[in-house]
């Protein structure tokens, strides 16, 4: 289902973070080379599982990075006008400090 040998690592300040079930929910922004600005929605472990690792500490303002993993197919989403979905899942890695 994922491709785990081509890892996409992402960083990026958080600007909302919302604990809620069944998994948590946070969205990243990180500029780009050009000035302009990526948002990327990112869906976390279940909320105990996060808690578990730290990630119940995420505020806005932080700066995060996570791994994500393609799908083996493409998929398409729809997603909000400016805003990039990723899916963590079992294939979640991150950093909190």
């Amino acid at each position: 289902m994922f491709d785990i040998g081509k890892p996409i690592w992402i960083e990026g300040t958080v600007v909302r973070f919302d604990a809620v079930n069944p998994h948590v929910l946070f969205t990243l922004e990180r500029e780009l080379g050009d000035g302009q600005v990526e948002r990327w929605t990112v869906e976390g472990s279940g909320l105990r599982a996060f808690t578990l690792m730290g990630g119940d500490r995420l505020q806005p303002g932080e700066v995060v990075e996570v791994c994500r993993f393609d799908l083996k197919e493409e998929v398409r989403l729809e997603t909000p006008a400016g805003t990039r979905a990723a899916g963590l899942g079992r294939g979640f890695t991150g950093t909190f400090s």
